[in-house]
This record gives structure tokens, C-alpha cells and sequence, in this order.
């Protein structure tokens, strides 16, 4: 519809249409990808999302067709194949069996679980999944925004999940101000810009598979640390009277802006996943993904017009967002890798006794083991009298044989 239009009000419609569908397949397909993998390898999809290999092949066809027109072309003969591919999906598993559609959810495990997949010689049935708990079809809400404020747990990662995208949004909005300090191509400012996050989003999964302790509280960390001091340093050559399309000014942000997508935004993304309940999953990630964009709208809007009066203001207001959500996660963000993730809504209440459950296990087991000491020693004792009765026994009889 794009190719065909024939002025900029029709390009614009199409344009918004084709971002409505846009946003709905990208929610949708990340709430997917994330829910059908495991807790080792779900930074995997989480990194196939940052789009590195998109970025660059959109350049080269831009490069190479040179036209408008025949760019969107070359791109729907090139999309148009992976968007069929998506009606082979089955839904998710876990989110059928959260809301007591068992017969669907044996139908995508038995497909998982098929020769041509991973032989696994088993064949699930609805009696295998009932003991599961789950919503009841007649009871189940309709979950919508408000529960994702619901409890005080929700209520307080929320509303840190929406400071860090809308963080992440005005870091994003910096971009377009950088690049111009090296060239005006819109084709090359794409092309590296995937070139620049493939190797960091391949050196966060590897850095997520050696090392255990590399976990999301971390990554948040690190990744807002390294924004922080780019643009603080960006700041302080503007105070000493550099352009902001200096080579030095561009660099530092270049560097921002690849750590704040690739590694800031695979925490965020990685960290929904595991702290909202899959009932509400895909909710959470289309709230984010428009605050993210509110965030982007507002960079430009507001943080531009300051390049023209006061240049070193488009740089402090992100740099004072960054403080404060890295303030923020330090304070309220706990470390998630590695724990299971919530199904029902009634399990977001939990989180405190998620962490307690284990402890209390260990404390009983350790309990258990003292007492199994004590009896030890206390039969040991007993044994030790009763060896000393024995061999005293055996002396008097002696004495008496001899006698």
C-alpha cells in the first residue's frame, strides 16, 4: 500500500497503519519467543530482537535500490515470506495452560515434544495438566492495565519499568543529534548502527552463559553506569566550548546509544518476563514498548530544539533521567536470573515468600540434620556404655571361671 500512494497524506496513513501492525507483531512475537524458551536460553531470542542483521540489510537495500518505491519493493519480497511463516506458530503452552485451555495446550506440547523435533516418546493429555493450577474460564478477569498496578510488588517494578523505557526512549532520541557529526546519510547512520550492536548483543549472551553472577541486576547497573559517564563526558566538553557535532561529543554517544539498546533494553525486556505473570505478560510489554516510544517523541520534541540555545541541557536532561534510574535500580530492583516464571496473578503476590520458600526448606533440612547429629551422639554414648557394661560383664565372668 506504501509503493502505490501517490501523496503524502495517503504515504502517512499507510505509514500509520503499517506501525499499528508493527507494534501489534512485535509485542506479540517477543511475548512468544520469551515464553516458549527456558530460563538458560531466553537471552537468546531477547537478542535476535535488537535486529542488528535488520538494520544492516535494510541499508544495503536502501543502497541499492536507491528509490523509494523500489525500496519498499525489495523489502516486501524479503518480509513478506517470514510474515506467512508466522501463521506455523502455535501459541504459547504455558499461556493456554494459565487460562484453562488444556486441550489447546496438549495439542503445542505434543507437537514440541514430536520426532521431528525432540523425540521425547511422550504424549501429553488435559488429565495430565490438570493438577496445574490455573484461572477458571467462568472467574477469570479481564486482565487489562490496572493489574499491572494491582499489588505493591507489580506496582513498584512497573513503575520502574516505565521510568527506565522512558529513560531508554530519550537516550534513543539522542541519536539522530549525533550522527551529523560524522555525515548525513540516513543509509550509513543504519548500517552502523547495526554493525555496532551485533557484537555487543553477542558479548551479552556470552557473558550471560560463563558467568552466573553476570545477572539482571547487573546488566542494569553496568548499562546505565556506562550512559552515565558517556554523557557526562559529553557534557563537560560542551562546557569547554566544543560544538555537539564534535568527533569526540559523537563517539561517546555513539557508544551510549548501543549499550542503551542492545544491553539496557535486553535487561528491560528480559526483566517483564520474569516479574510479570503470564496472564498480564503481553500487556506489560505493549505498555513499555509505548512508553519507550513517549519517551523517543518527547527527545525529539523537547530535547532538539535546545541543540539551537542551550546545547549542553539536550544532553544534562537525559544524563539526570539516567541518575535517577540508576538510583532507582539499585534500590528496587531485585536479581531475577534464574527464577522461574509466574503464570497466574495470584502468584505476584508471592514474591517475598518465593525467596523465603527456600530458606525455610534449608533451615528445616538443617534442623533435621542437628537432630539426626544429637541422636548420634546420644546413641553412640549408649553405645559406649554399653560396651563398657559388656567388657566388665565378661571380666567377672573370667574372675568367677578362674575362682
Amino acid at each position: 500500500m506504501a509503493t502505490a500512494t501517490v501523496s503524502w497524506y495517503t504515504y502517512a496513513i499507510c505509514l500509520s497503519l503499517n506501525s499499528v501492525l508493527f507494534g501489534m507483531i512485535e509485542v506479540t512475537a517477543l511475548t512468544l519467543m520469551m515464553e516458549y524458551t527456558n530460563n538458560k536460553c531466553r537471552l537468546i531470542p531477547n537478542a535476535c530482537f535488537q535486529w542488528p542483521l535488520a538494520y544492516m540489510v535494510t541499508a544495503l537495500i536502501a543502497f541499492l535500490t536507491k528509490d523509494w518505491q523500489y525500496f519498499f519493493i525489495f523489502l516486501n519480497l524479503i518480509t513478506s515470506p517470514i510474515a506467512i511463516a508466522f501463521m506455523l506458530f502455535f501459541e504459547s503452552p504455558r499461556w493456554l495452560v494459565a487460562s484453562d485451555q488444556l486441550e489447546r495446550a496438549c495439542e503445542v506440547l505434543n507437537d514440541i515434544a514430536h520426532g521431528r523435533w525432540n523425540d521425547a516418546n511422550v504424549r501429553f493429555t488435559a488429565n495430565d495438566l490438570n493438577l496445574i493450577p490455573r484461572d477458571n474460564n467462568k472467574k477469570k478477569p479481564f486482565y487489562n492495565v490496572y493489574h499491572l498496578f494491582c499489588t505493591r510488588r507489580l506496582f513498584r517494578q512497573t513503575l520502574l519499568q516505565f521510568l527506565s523505557v522512558f529513560t531508554s526512549g530519550l537516550l534513543m532520541s539522542t541519536y539522530s543529534f549525533t550522527m551529523k557529526g560524522l555525515h548525513d546519510s540516513a543509509i550509513i547512520s543504519t548500517l552502523f548502527h547495526g554493525m555496532f550492536r551485533i557484537f555487543v548483543t553477542v558479548l551479552v549472551v556470552i557473558l550471560d552463559f560463563k558467568f552466573f553472577k553476570f545477572g539482571r541486576k547487573i546488566q542494569l547497573v553496568a548499562s546505565l553506569s556506562v550512559n552515565c559517564l558517556c554523557y557526562g563526558a559529553a557534557i563537560v566538553i560542551l562546557i569547554l566550548g566544543y560544538h555537539y557535532e564534535h568527533v569526540a561529543v559523537t563517539v561517546l554517544l555513539i557508544v551510549a546509544t548501543v549499550i542503551n539498546e542492545s544491553v539496557f533494553w535486553m535487561n528491560i525486556a528480559q526483566i517483564t518476563t520474569q516479574r510479570y505473570p503470564t496472564v498480564i505478560r503481553c500487556t506489560a510489554f505493549g505498555c513499555i514498548h509505548v512508553f519507550r516510544y513517549v519517551g523517543l517523541i518527547v527527545g525529539i520534541t523537547v530535547l532538539k530544539p535546545f541543540l539551537l540555545t542551550r546545547p549542553v541541557w539536550a544532553f544534562a536532561i537525559p544524563e539526570i533521567f539516567v541518575v535517577v534510574t540508576l538510583l532507582c535500580g539499585i534500590i528496587l530492583q531485585p536479581e531475577t536470573k534464574g527464577k522461574a516464571l509466574m503464570d497466574r496473578l495470584i502468584e505476584g503476590h508471592f514474591g517475598r515468600l518465593e525467596n523465603e520458600i527456600p530458606k525455610a526448606v534449608m533451615r528445616i533440612a538443617a534442623g533435621h540434620r542437628f537432630n539426626q547429629i544429637t541422636v548420634r551422639e546420644r546413641l553412640k554414648q549408649q553405645n559406649g556404655r554399653v560396651q563398657e557394661l559388656h567388657e566388665k560383664s565378661e571380666e567377672c565372668n573370667t574372675r568367677s571361671a578362674n575362682t
